[in-house]
């Protein structure tokens, strides 16, 4: 909704305005790319507009292939590193590119060792650890539409 310039007439006048106000402040974003990429001196913005679980996917993979600290929310991913993340990070997203890493399980046997301990149902407890990891990467992870995202 963001990214277009479309109107959404079941709107209510309130949140069709804030919607504008929002649109604006996107908007050197929308003019190209959505998943535009912001270089900073110690972080990267990675504006992909894809949602929290696959934010929260891409979150996983790059922790596990770098040293770096990602903040995911909605909309962005902070990345964060003590030198100038430029090369590193392209070498990285063509790294995230590659069809190989979205099928490599002992990486995402890392990604679901380093998951959150969450309780999501009661049989947990009494779950084969490898079940209790699959449903939680289940719950908190998209890895299609995280792949789809970077092109992998």
């Amino acid at each position: 909704m963001l990214l277009s310039d479309q109107d959404y007439s079941c709107l209510h006048p309130t949140a069709r305005a804030a919607l504008t106000v929002r649109r604006e402040a996107f908007a050197g974003l929308r003019a190209g790319n959505a998943r535009k990429i912001e270089m900073g001196d110690d972080e990267v913005r990675w504006w992909t507009f894809a949602g929290g679980r696959v934010n929260t996917t891409l979150k996983y993979a790059i922790e596990a292939l770098t040293p770096w600290k990602v903040v995911p929310d909605n909309l962005v991913l902070r990345i964060r590193g003590e030198n100038s993340l430029g090369q590193d990070f392209q070498n990285l997203l063509d790294q995230l590119r590659a069809p190989w890493l979205w099928d490599d399980a002992k990486l995402w046997n890392n990604v679901a060792g380093s998951l959150p301990d969450y309780r999501l149902s009661k049989f947990q407890d009494v779950l084969p650890e490898a079940a209790a990891r699959e449903m939680l990467a289940a719950f908190l992870l998209d890895v299609e539409r995280a792949r789809a995202i970077c092109g992998g």
